[in-house]
């Protein structure tokens, strides 16, 4: 056992979700970590508690804290923080919101936390556990996303905090006055907005298109980037390569007509770019496809990050819905 995993029990559905992410999109081999709200990685049918739990701190690599409002009400918890923080383990505070970095206290105080929701952050965990970490940068992306969007549903169902203290209090009031400010501002960008699409109705053509995009947002100017970022590590692959990654991103099966592309599909297999199992696929293993991958995964990002207004812009000027999966994306973007 070298990860030990600290959560109060009513967390028990949260923690399950953080493991799957830590097992299925990091690698780490579940007879790694222990965790005593599951039958396979905690405490064994009659060992003693206290006893048992002492030692799993004192093995242990890593302490993963999973910090809720339930997190402070549990004792166990407590206990666990103290044991982490007097053998000066590397200790992880994963904060769960309402929880934030203010709110760390007790042997918790002073520790450097990271907010369950940003995906960042959930980086700089799998990279906290890289001596633990088998899995490969795109699979964690996937999982990562797929966590991400299952999180805010999960987090509805948690138990909800039984009391609100004065400090609680003053805190809410103080973000009631950030959200605010906030929705003033809100209302500023949407006025801008709303001027962007005047102006866009007004647009002729592409070119004026384009150029209202470069006035009113920087996303034009981020979209762009990421395009040149993949057009350049996509372009570094064989064309009948770029071909499968395509139907590998759209996860279809990929079947090259060996009479359209002679020696390319055979040249390409020896060279480890495609894998012939049963059929021929991407393999996604090689370096240079996996750095392809990943610059295009940030283009799928930004994809669904985008603002309405993006998207509107671009299927003005393109004549397609923006979709970074499509074959006609790849080829107005020269990806192919």
């Amino acid at each position: 056992m070298r990860l030990f995993i600290s959560h109060a029990v009513a967390d028990k559905d949260l923690v399950d979700a953080v493991i799957t992410l830590l097992e299925m999109g990091a690698g780490i081999r579940t007879e790694d970590i222990f965790c005593t709200s599951f039958d396979e990685q905690g405490i064994p049918p009659g060992a003693d508690f206290s006893p048992y739990m002492r030692e799993r701190l004192k093995e242990a690599e890593v302490i993963l804290a999973i910090v809720t409002p339930q997190y402070y009400e549990c004792p166990f918890c407590l206990c666990e923080t103290g044991g982490a923080w007097a053998t000066e383990k590397k200790f992880l505070p994963l904060l769960v919101e309402p929880v934030g970095y203010d709110d760390l206290r007790g042997a918790l105080y002073g520790k450097q936390g990271l907010l369950i929701t940003e995906s960042g952050k959930l980086d700089t965990l799998r990279d906290q556990l890289s001596t633990l970490s088998k899995g490969k940068t795109t699979r964690w992306n996937r999982k990562k996303e797929d966590f991400l969007k299952a999180l805010p549903a999960l987090l509805r169902t948690m138990k909800p905090v039984a009391t609100l203290s004065s400090v609680d209090a003053n805190k809410l009031r103080a973000e009631l006055a950030t959200a605010k400010a906030e929705a003033e501002e809100l209302d500023k960008q949407n006025e801008g907005l709303q001027r962007h699409i005047a102006e866009l109705e007004q647009a002729k053509d592409a070119a004026a298109v384009k150029k209202i995009r470069k006035k009113f947002s920087t996303e034009d100017k981020e979209f762009d980037e990421l395009v040149k970022v993949a057009k350049s590590a996509i372009g570094k692959l064989p064309r009948v390569v770029r071909e499968a990654m395509l139907f590998h991103v759209r996860s279809d099966y990929f079947n090259p007509q060996y009479e359209e592309w002679g020696n390319d599909v055979s040249d390409a297999i020896q060279r480890n770019f495609l894998k012939d199992d049963e059929s021929v696929s991407l393999n996604d293993d090689h370096p240079i496809v996996e750095r392809a991958l990943e610059a295009f995964s940030k283009l799928t990002d930004f994809e669904e990050e985008a603002t309405s207004g993006f998207r509107k812009s671009y299927r003005k000027e393109f004549s397609e819905d923006l979709d970074a999966t499509s074959r006609t994306f790849w080829e107005d973007h020269e990806l192919l």
